[in-house]
C-alpha cells in the first residue's frame, strides 16, 4: 500500500533533531566476556585475592596450550596451574609445593564479576562456559580432576545484596569434565553452561565463581560469561512535526511499551511523566531530549527542538 500524505499548514512547530530515537541499551547482550580481548568483552572481572608474585587468574592460550576455550582461542584459567601432578612447582597456589599443601588458598581461586544494571531489561539469564583441564598425565599423580573435599560455586548477587550460592559442584576421584558436558562428580550433576534465570524485580546484577582446591594441579577453565535478557519497552518518538495549535503531542509507541517506567526532562518542556504527552504550547522553546526510564536508569532518549517561528512550509508526513 502507498502511504497517504497530508498536508498541514503550520503556526509554531515541533521539528525533530533527530529522525530516530536514540536507544541507550537496545541489545539483547547485556554484558559478556569471552576473554579475546574483543570489542564485546565489556563484562569486566578482577581475581579477588590473586596474588602478584604467582597468578593463577590467567587469560591467554599461550598459558595453557590450546583446547581449553570454549569459543575462539582464550579462556580464564582459575587455579594453581601446575603441569607436572604432585610436584612441587611455582604454578602452586602462592608458591607451595602442591600434593595437598595448597589446602584452600584463596590467591587465584576467586574471580567475581562487576556489578551490571539491568533496570531497563527483563527475563535475565546469566551462563557461563566451564571445563576442567587434562594436563596431567603423569602415572603416579592423577591429579587432573576435582577430588572429594574440592568445590566449585557459582554464586549470585542481585540489587546489590550479598552474594547467594546457586549451585555446588562437589568433587570426587578426579572428576573432570569438558564444555557443554555437565559437571557430574558427587551429588546433582550442574548443567554446562551454567545457566541461571533472575526474577522479575532484578534491577543489578553480580557474579562470582569460586574454585576450592587441595592442589596445584586442579585447575578450571571458563568461557563466554554472558548476561542477556528482553528489553521491558521498545524506543518511543514524536510525529515528524506537530503545529502548535494541536494542543497536545502524544508519543509514538510500540505495542510492547511497557508504562512502568517514566518520561523526564529538563525544566521548559511542559510534559506528562507517565504518558509522556507534551503540552507544546506551554512549552518554551528550545532543545530538549525527553528520556524514559526504569528506576532511574535511562532505557531510551529522543531529541526535539520546539521552535516558535511561523512557517508556510507545507509539511508532510505518512
Amino acid at each position: 500500500m502507498q502511504p497517504v500524505f497530508k498536508q498541514i499548514l503550520i503556526g509554531m512547530l515541533i521539528v525533530l533533531t533527530y529522525s530516530q530515537s536514540l536507544r541507550l541499551l537496545g541489545q539483547t547482550q547485556i554484558a559478556f566476556q569471552g576473554f579475546e580481548g574483543a570489542a564485546n568483552d565489556n563484562w569486566s572481572f578482577i581475581p579477588v585475592f590473586q596474588n602478584p608474585a604467582s597468578p593463577q587468574v590467567l587469560v591467554g592460550q599461550g598459558n595453557y596450550g590450546p583446547g581449553y576455550a570454549a569459543s575462539g582461542v582464550s579462556s580464564l584459567r582459575i587455579g594453581g596451574g601446575s603441569q607436572t601432578c604432585g610436584v612441587g612447582s611455582a604454578n602452586c597456589i602462592n608458591g607451595a609445593p602442591s600434593g595437598g599443601s595448597c589446602t584452600n588458598n584463596q590467591n587465584g581461586a576467586e574471580v567475581e564479576f562487576s556489578l551490571v544494571d539491568v533496570s531497563c531489561y527483563q527475563n535475565i539469564v546469566l551462563s557461563i562456559s566451564y571445563r576442567t583441564h587434562v594436563l596431567c598425565t603423569s602415572p603416579t599423580f592423577q591429579g587432573q580432576g576435582l577430588d572429594s573435599g574440592d568445590r566449585l560455586f557459582f554464586d549470585i548477587r542481585q540489587n546489590g545484596g550479598p552474594y547467594v550460592t546457586s549451585a555446588t559442584v562437589n568433587g570426587f576421584n578426579n572428576c573432570t569434565w569438558n564444555y557443554f558436558n555437565p559437571a557430574a562428580c558427587s551429588g546433582p550433576p550442574v548443567a554446562n553452561p551454567f545457566v541461571f534465570s533472575f526474577p522479575p524485580g532484578t534491577n543489578q546484577v553480580a557474579f562470582r565463581i569460586r574454585l576450592q582446591i587441595n592442589r596445584s594441579d586442579e585447575v578450571l577453565y571458563i568461557d563466554n560469561v554472558s548476561l542477556s535478557g528482553d528489553l521491558k519497552s521498545s524506543d518511543f518518538e514524536y510525529p515528524a512535526v506537530v503545529c502548535s495549535q494541536d494542543g497536545f503531542v502524544s508519543p509514538l509507541l510500540a505495542s510492547d511499551f511497557d508504562f512502568d517506567g517514566s518520561f523526564t526532562s529538563t525544566a521548559g518542556l511542559v510534559f506528562d511523566p507517565d504518558s509522556g504527552v507534551i503540552d507544546a504550547g506551554n512549552s518554551i522553546p528550545g532543545t530538549y531530549q525527553v528520556d524514559y526510564s526504569f528506576g532511574g536508569t535511562i532505557c531510551s532518549s529522543y531529541i526535539l527542538d520546539i521552535l516558535s517561528t511561523p512557517t508556510t512550509t507545507p509539511i508532510y508526513h505518512e
